[in-house]
């Protein structure tokens, strides 16, 4: 099977909290993209208008057919539409509170489902059923962005203070999907770690425009390796992004060893962080242990069986991790503890709404994915099941 093939394969329409208000003090307008992330959309109307706070509820990655809301300080009506290339931004109605991250009823998707072989749409139907009877509510691939193979969680150097570490990850860390330049120029600091004159060369010789690594490289070079000083130069709302990231693989790890102990008949699958853990088969009365049960760092909502084992389970991921939950808890660059999480998610009016021939893999099916889910909760999580993929 295949993901996101096309922008238009995976639209997300947001279920909005916020409530409209004739007199309030916020403007909200209706963000369409496509081609473009979230906060990358947020970037150009910020610099085109001349806006410091633009807020959203949630964040859609590059790769999807969005519509989204975002709210903007003062009575601003449509002064603020604009039609770019990737993305359109209208103004609905005012409000009297701002958005702000997980401000969600939900979020809506219609998922094409690509290069599905013919033989499998009866095993699909069949496996559909499973939906009724939850999904483990893991964090998704899009959220480990920051993670690196080779060396890990940027977030975790982070909390660990290894700001020498946090700063490498950075600033040599790189994906597939980043362009040639990009690349070049992480494999060469890395290749150049701490010569900082020989990176500043080759940026001017390059002509490579990018303001926050010259600026993070001269500071280096001026403040003799002063690490510390040199990560505060990085945006805190990127570096909150790592931080939380890192405690998100900490919620899966203890998430799948759950699922893996208390489900009847499971399968594994990877993932770029590790491998989570999915049931075909779990028996009514551990079924309704997870049902409703929640939990964060701080806090664990559950009957006491299930509670007394995701204790001990969060003591042993994190023995495993060389953390202790005093460190994970604590505050860096305004980051906070994860909010309380739901175990399973139970997506609603599922369906699939049509299975045809696949025009873009000759000899395949691709099927169409409707479902609801709540705020925060990853829509890959439903084909990951349906697929085994």
């Amino acid at each position: 099977m295949i993901l996101k093939r096309l922008p238009e394969d995976f639209k997300v329409t947001e279920i909005p909290k916020i409530k409209e208000d004739e007199n309030g003090k916020f403007s909200v307008y209706l963000l369409k993209k496509k081609n473009i992330d979230t906060l990358g959309a947020i970037q150009i109307i910020k610099r085109r208008f001349s806006l410091k706070h633009v807020e959203v509820a949630g964040l859609k990655d590059k790769h999807t057919e969005s519509e989204q809301y975002v709210s903007i300080p003062g009575r601003n009506g449509v002064k603020y539409n604009v039609k770019e290339r990737n993305f359109k931004l209208e103004f609905k109605f005012y409000s009297n509170e701002p958005l702000h991250i997980g401000f969600l009823e939900g979020n809506k998707f219609e998922i094409v489902v690509r290069k599905i072989q013919a033989s499998y749409i009866k095993i699909l139907e069949k496996r559909s059923s499973l939906i009724e009877r939850g999904i483990p509510n893991y964090y998704g691939e899009q959220r480990f962005g920051s993670y690196s193979s080779k060396s890990g969680f940027l977030g975790k150097a982070l909390i660990k203070k290894e700001h020498e570490k946090a700063l490498k990850i950075y600033l040599t860390h790189f994906i597939r999907s980043e362009n040639k330049d990009k690349k070049e120029l992480k494999k060469f600091v890395e290749s150049n770690w701490k010569s900082w004159d020989d990176i500043l060369k080759y940026l001017k010789r390059n002509k490579i425009k990018n303001s926050l690594v010259e600026k993070i490289i001269r500071h280096l070079k001026k403040s003799n390796n002063d690490f510390y000083s040199a990560v505060k130069i990085i945006p805190e709302r990127y570096l909150r992004l790592y931080i939380e990231a890192y405690q998100s693989f900490i919620w899966n790890e203890i998430t799948r060893r759950i699922i893996e102990k208390i489900a009847d008949k499971k399968f594994s699958l990877s993932y770029i962080a590790g491998i989570l853990f999915f049931y075909d088969e779990i028996n009514e009365e551990n079924l309704n242990l997870l049902n409703g049960a929640s939990f964060n760092f701080k806090e664990i909502k559950a009957k006491k069986e299930l509670r007394d084992f995701i204790e001990k389970t969060k003591k042993e991921v994190f023995m495993n991790e060389s953390i202790n939950e005093k460190i994970l808890v604590r505050p860096f660059f305004n980051a906070g503890v994860l909010r309380k999480r739901k175990i399973l998610i139970f997506p609603k009016e599922f369906s699939v709404v049509d299975v045809s021939d696949d025009e873009l893999y000759r000899g395949f099916k691709k099927a169409r994915l409707r479902f609801n889910l709540p705020s925060g909760s990853y829509a890959t999580m439903v084909t990951r099941l349906l697929f085994k993929h």
